[in-house]
């Protein structure tokens, strides 16, 4: 039998961060408080009265805001939804109103899932994930798809902290991360929901360009993978239009440095690519002045090098080797042909 969504809730906050919340069920009078989840209150305070509870939570959401779910006890989907409340009495009439008509209702802080965290699910050892959307992205497609442990690392680079989550299992776990502390433990995870699964484990869709690629970059994206799976990346500096800046790779212990601008996609050619330092600010009004196409500018260790180029793929699957002598940036952009290279 599945849980009543507040009880769930209740559970899940037992063993990690969830969004703050107060729960009541229909009382004869008024609403009967259920569960609670308040920063700076023990689990599952029971506050004075509703007006006191709902002051309390709306006073410490980070937004301002708050959201209101209702439903009943035998369909945890939701009836009426409210979004993004600030008048404390007209909050306090919607709770009253709905619990009247026979509903249960969780009043729970607003969340911002456009704040340049993602939002995800893992389940069966794969990690899926996206900006600017809810856990229910992983339904819409274009989501990045790891196996669990390189996507936990990955989003441990770019964000600085780790993810803070439970171990799913082969269940299914809804959680988000966010750039300022949020929830009842003021964490930068929040877990949303948990369902039990016999499902076997899934298999991953590493691929890109995907959502996630194009918040960061195709460069910085690709660059990240390379250096999960253990290939020599020099050290590089992401300073990205919406996240903090951060750092990944091996030091080159040259005093040089590259700039390279990082679009969404990849477009060979087109933007800047400049052996010593650039104004990154400048780089970007100049070349991207509507913030539609250069997501990032990377600042990488230069590599002193006697040979540089590229490896591909051919048709046939072969690896083609192609590239000339020196650091090959005329050679990246068309502008010299291969040479032959030593074996």
């Amino acid at each position: 039998m599945k849980l009543r969504k507040d009880k769930s809730l209740d559970e899940l906050a037992r063993v990690g961060n969830v969004a703050q919340f107060v729960s009541y069920s229909p009382g004869r009078v008024r609403p009967h408080q259920e569960f609670s989840r308040v920063a700076g209150f023990d689990a599952n305070h029971q506050f004075q009265n509703i007006s006191e509870g709902l002051r309390v939570l709306l006073d410490r959401c980070p937004e301002g805001t708050l959201n209101l779910r209702s439903f009943t006890p035998d369909n945890p989907r939701s009836r009426d939804f409210h979004y993004g409340l600030a008048d404390l009495a007209q909050i306090e009439a919607l709770v009253c109103k709905m619990s009247g008509e026979g509903l249960y209702v969780i009043a729970n802080e607003t969340v911002d899932v456009a704040d340049g965290g993602v939002s995800g699910v893992i389940q069966g050892g794969v990690v899926e994930f996206a900006p600017d959307d809810t856990p229910r992205c992983v339904e819409k497609g274009g989501t990045a798809s790891m196996s669990l442990g390189w996507g936990l690392s990955l989003l441990k680079t770019v964000y600085s902290f780790p993810v803070e989550t439970v171990d799913a299992g082969r269940g299914r776990l809804e959680f988000s991360i966010h750039l300022k502390p949020r929830g009842w433990r003021r964490g930068h995870t929040l877990m949303w929901e948990y369902e039990a699964s016999d499902s076997a484990p899934a298999m991953a869709a590493l691929k890109w360009p995907n959502r996630f690629s194009r918040l960061i970059g195709d460069k910085t994206f690709g660059l990240l993978v390379a250096d999960l799976i253990g290939l020599p990346v020099p050290r590089t500096t992401c300073i990205s239009r919406r996240i903090a800046p951060f750092s990944f790779g091996q030091p080159t212990f040259s005093n040089e440095v590259w700039i390279r601008t990082c679009p969404r996609e990849q477009e060979p050619g087109k933007f800047t690519t400049a052996k010593g330092w650039l104004d990154p600010f400048r780089l970007l009004a100049e070349e991207d002045p509507t913030g539609e196409a250069i997501s990032a500018v990377l600042c990488q260790s230069a590599v002193p090098a006697a040979f540089a180029g590229a490896a591909i793929m051919d048709a046939e699957k072969r690896i083609v080797i192609e590239g000339t002598s020196g650091e090959g940036d005329s050679f990246m952009v068309g502008k010299r042909l291969p040479e032959r290279l030593p074996e």
